[in-house]
């Protein structure tokens, strides 16, 4: 290799493909200063930890492939099975198949493609059928290599996701696979890395269908005769027969049985001792299952039979750390309750969807309970004031529950809740008093809800960094006490009936994002407003009755980036808007009582707008430089 001093001085355009090691990075291209100003380094790499150099700053510029476009996708094909851009007219559907089956992945289709350049239509068409059971070996063995990469903990994770959990909610399964110490967080970053697996944004797991199916096919080569030696079992007729047939297996990690109502007895679960998850949704559980499942964690019973008056006895309720009874027609004097109490360890309890429940159960015993779900309840009244005991519930979701009109003051003893969905009731909904005793609280989102006020006590809410009342139409003004939100970044009063913001607005430090678009009655901003050292937004487009000049305060908005006004009946903006340094976009289109406009900041130019009757260009402003 050349001297790193002979580097230095030349330019270069160095390209590191597939790099799977620290050592490549670190005898190739370590440091940008070992090449000439102006060099350029691109490095594809499937594990971005890789790029993480210990004591070293250099900074990476990342780009995702994303999924190619499927036109894209098919002239990539069609150049590997036909050499040129387009199939012929008799290849054009058979193809466009295969592109959507292969789910567009460039390697994928370079494979495939060439594999089937030049064959003929039996070819085709055999092809066309395995693709349809499994991807192509080819692609499955390139992603093999990176599967071989993963440590045993993190083999499980994936394997976990790719039989069960895709499309989930990758809250549940964290909980299990933290009991089994395999660092999931760790183990889910590492897969994100490694383009295995991903996170959507509402808090799902996604994986690819040939990644999916790669874990599937190593879970059925563990015994490709045999379905109750393997590790997982996820097709549900191969479940059913495996526990008809009673041919439990100490491999057996997870078992699905999916929807199944027929009666299950403790012979059909003998000999599952390391059977950590189980999904038997509409089974009938019956007899005495003491010292069996030893192992287990996650119960999914969606739908069970709670009208039977036989039940379970001596289930291994003790150890269980996620309990999914969603979609049953459960109350809270099910018989199931008085033997699922035993739960201490349980950490989420999904009741979402009970339609029968008009009254929580008694919670009292599950002291290390952190999730509690009942959205879809459309017929829970109640919550009973149990709930108050529960020290460790972190979340606790009421969406959709239609006929709740309060909660229980006990509320306000939940220290450890961070997050709270609320009832879209359509009546009025009252907020306690002792709501504000909940200090740990993020968010509190009660858009569109019937509630007309805000307790007083909602300044209690130190660590609330997101307050919106969006569409909350019965709200007409803010407490004082809103002003003791120091830790609240994001204001939503959005097509709600309050008439005036408090003088405590002004107390909000931290406060970036303040929104009160189309409120009727605002008439006017108060001074204070420009105290909000930190506001970078303020919308308060459509507040027709907002008349007469802004504030000259407003001035003191150093970190403001966006202001619009816009269908605002104001007359003027002070002369001290020039200070806004940083202010990039300024809306005040149909502003029609506008009648003068001062020096505007020099990082401002009218992009769009009409001279309304005053001769004033009342259109969109923005920053010069986008």
């Amino acid at each position: 290799m050349m001297e790193r001093g002979v580097l230095r001085n030349k330019k270069f355009l160095i390209v590191l493909d597939n790099v799977d090691e620290k050592k490549q990075l670190r005898n190739l291209a370590e440091k940008g200063d070992w090449f000439g100003s102006g060099s350029r380094i691109i490095i594809t790499i499937r594990d971005q930890s890789l790029l993480k150099i210990e004591e070293e700053a250099t900074e990476f510029l990342t780009y995702e492939v994303r999924e190619m476009k499927f036109d894209h996708a098919l002239k990539l094909f069609s150049r590997h099975a036909f050499r040129s851009d387009f199939p012929p007219n008799h290849r054009v559907s058979w193809s466009e198949t295969i592109v959507h089956i292969l789910g567009m992945l460039p390697l994928a289709l370079e494979v495939t493609g060439s594999s089937l350049n030049g064959k003929s239509q039996k070819i085709w068409g055999d092809t066309l059928k395995k693709l349809q059971i499994s991807p192509p070996k080819e692609v499955q063995d390139t992603l093999m290599i990176t599967y071989e990469m993963l440590d045993t903990e993190q083999r499980h994770v994936f394997l976990d996701i790719a039989c069960f959990f895709v499309n989930m909610d990758k809250t549940y399964p964290l909980y299990m696979w933290d009991d089994c110490e395999y660092s999931p967080h760790n183990a889910i970053e590492v897969l994100f890395l490694m383009s295995f697996v991903k996170v959507k944004d509402d808090n799902t797991f996604w994986m690819h269908d040939q990644v999916r199916d790669l874990g599937r096919g190593i879970v059925r080569r563990e015994d490709t005769e045999h379905p109750y030696k393997r590790s997982r079992v996820w097709k549900h007729e191969e479940a059913i027969r495996i526990l008809k047939r009673k041919e439990g297996s100490s491999t057996m990690k997870a078992l699905s049985l999916g929807h199944h109502e027929d009666k299950l007895t403790r012979d059909e679960f003998d000999n599952y001792p390391d059977l950590r998850f189980f999904q038997g949704d509409g089974v009938f559980l019956v007899g005495d299952f003491n010292n069996l499942l030893p192992s287990l964690r996650w119960l999914s019973w969606q739908n069970c039979p709670c009208k039977s008056e036989e039940f379970v006895a001596n289930f291994p309720w003790t150890e269980l750390l996620v309990l999914d009874l969603s979609c049953s027609d459960i109350t809270d004097e099910w018989v199931g309750w008085s033997q699922i109490k035993a739960a201490s360890k349980l950490k989420a309890l999904d009741l979402s969807k009970c339609k029968n429940l008009t009254r929580t159960p008694d919670l009292s015993t599950f002291k290390s309970l952190e999730r509690l779900n009942l959205e879809g309840c459309h017929n829970l009244i109640e919550i009973d004031p149990s709930i108050g005991k529960l020290q460790c519930l972190a979340a606790l979701n009421l969406n959709g529950c239609q006929s709740l009109q309060e909660l229980p003051e006990v509320i306000g003893c939940l220290k450890a809740l961070t997050e709270i969905v609320m009832p879209d009731t359509p009546d009025k909904f009252r907020l306690p008093e002792t709501f504000g005793n909940l200090k740990s609280l993020l968010t509190l989102d009660v858009s569109h809800r019937q509630i007309s006020k805000l307790p007083y006590s909602i300044g209690g809410l130190v660590e609330l960094t997101r307050l919106s009342l969006y569409q909350c139409t019965k709200i007409k003004e803010l407490p004082e006490s809103v002003g003791k939100l120091q830790s609240l970044v994001e204001l939503d009063l959005s097509w709600t009936s309050v008439f005036h913001l408090p003088d405590s607005i002004g107390d909000l430090k931290q406060l970036k994002v303040l929104r009160m678009s189309h409120i009727s009655g605002m008439t006017k901003l108060p001074s204070v407003i420009g105290k909000v050292e930190k506001l970078e937004e303020l919308d308060a487009r459509g507040c027709r009755n907002l008349t007469g000049e802004i504030p000259e305060e407003i001035g003191g908005l150093s970190c403001l980036r966006i202001l619009d006004l816009s269908d605002t009946r104001i007359s003027g903006l002070p002369t001290t808007v020039s200070r806004l340094s940083n202010l990039q976009t300024l809306n005040l289109e149909l502003c029609l009582e506008l009648k003068k406009l001062p020096e505007l900041p020099p990082s401002l130019t009218c992009s769009r707008g009409a001279t309304n009757r005053h001769g004033i260009c009342a259109g969109e402003y923005h920053c010069s430089s986008h």
